[in-house]
């Protein structure tokens, strides 16, 4: 059996030929931790021993121990850490073991980039394509003028409905309160959190020159096989591990932006009474649809007649803070 490895089960434990179960494990015979274990399949019982007598303590991590007259035994990960003051053996053991086995696991994450570059170098690819997309919806919807404040604002309140207020004119003339309706949600308000989006393309370039920089030590480590590079490892592990995150934020930015494209954009014409920006508005829906922008005002004009027919209504006015 591989005692590099995690032991994760009892079978495996008491099969290791020097393994002795119960035996005491004192300042005096601990020799050096050999490898951690996590298992669940049975009740394990610590075997350190001080004045008091032996620990006992149930429980399923800790450390399998090798004593100094060759057999092994258990120390739970707990007990081992409280047992004892910071300056016995066993403290600097555990704090030893633990130290190298945070070492050896960013190492191994370090060389997972390493061993799967080509992988990493086409997600890099693909996520190049989705900041240029990002980049290109967000330089669109500048058209948008102050709506986008408006649309800020609601992001932060999570206000998604859009109300109109409807009105019939009296004998005089004066217009009457009627009802208000309710016209629909806006759809994907995460999109105007004010997050500055141009940061993606840094984030991407820090992960080219990350997984670059991880080749290039994997050299100097081939050369000089002795070497300590705790630090280039630190730095480009933390690096490199936001590969995951970052890729899941531009995935579900992209999908969001996918949705409010797809979505009813009309509704962005009812965000405020001030026809220039409804008509900003209007602007872009016009646009991204492919249609001249100069027929903004007739289109909100059009749509303004569609709701005072539907709701039997002279006037409509936007229920809005802006």
């Amino acid at each position: 059996m591989n005692l590099k490895s995690t032991i994760q089960s009892y079978e495996d434990l008491i099969s290791l030929e020097m393994f002795v179960e119960n035996k005491e494990i004192t300042l005096e015979n601990f020799e050096t931790i050999l490898v951690d274990y996590q298992i669940t399949d049975t009740e394990l019982k610590c075997c350190l021993t001080d004045e008091k007598g032996k620990c006992g303590q149930i429980h399923q991590k800790g450390y399998l121990v090798l004593l100094k007259d060759g057999t092994y035994s258990l120390m739970g990960g707990t007990c081992g850490r409280t047992k004892f003051n910071a300056d016995s053996t066993i403290s600097k053991n555990i704090a030893s073991f633990e130290n190298e086995r945070k070492r050896q696991e960013k190492l191994g994450r370090l060389y997972d980039f390493i061993n799967n570059k080509e992988k990493y170098e086409n997600i890099i690819n693909k996520l190049k394509e989705i900041v240029g997309e990002i980049t290109a919806f967000y330089r669109e919807i500048q058209i948008l003028g102050f709506n986008l404040k408006i649309l800020n604002d609601r992001y932060k309140s999570y206000d998604r409905a859009v109300l109109i207020k409807t009105y019939k004119y009296d004998d005089k003339g004066n217009p009457r309160y009627q009802a208000t309706e309710r016209i629909g949600y806006l759809q994907e308000l995460n999109l105007f959190d004010a997050k500055d989006t141009g940061s993606y393309s840094l984030d991407v370039h820090k992960l080219i020159i990350g997984l670059k920089k991880a080749c290039e030590l994997d050299e100097q480590i081939k050369q000089k096989p002795k070497a300590r590079v705790d630090k280039q490892v630190n730095d480009l592990v933390k690096d490199l591990s936001h590969f995951e995150s970052l890729q899941d934020e531009l995935l579900i930015r992209k999908s969001s932006i996918e949705r409010f494209k797809k979505s009813d954009l009309s509704l962005l014409c009812y965000l405020t009474n001030s026809h220039h920006i409804r008509e900003d508005a209007a602007k872009y829906l016009l646009r991204s649809k492919g249609r001249d922008i100069s027929k903004a005002a007739s289109y909100l004009e059009n749509k303004d007649s569609s709701y005072l027919d539907q709701y039997s209504c002279d006037e409509i006015r936007v229920k809005s803070k802006h």
